[in-house]
């Protein structure tokens, strides 16, 4: 178990690293500058999201909309 969660919390550190990384280069709080690695650093952390969050829960609804720009339909 602890190696599972070990890779968990690896994915969602690389994943916060790109981001952090990117915002430390961004002039603007929104890295609306980074306009070439923006898009792949938002799809990283929905792709995330989508794997490791719980089905159903409010992590994976937020992120869906933030991606999609709007919510969930079924």
């Amino acid at each position: 178990m602890a190696s599972e969660l070990d890779a968990v919390l690896a994915e969602i550190d690389d994943v916060l690293s790109r981001y952090e990384a990117m915002r430390a280069r961004s002039e603007y709080d929104d890295c609306s500058d980074q306009k070439e690695e923006l898009p792949e650093v938002v799809a990283l952390m929905a792709a995330a999201i989508d794997r490791l969050a719980p089905e159903g829960g409010h992590y994976r609804e937020s992120a869906r909309m933030a991606t999609k720009g709007g919510p969930q339909r079924s």
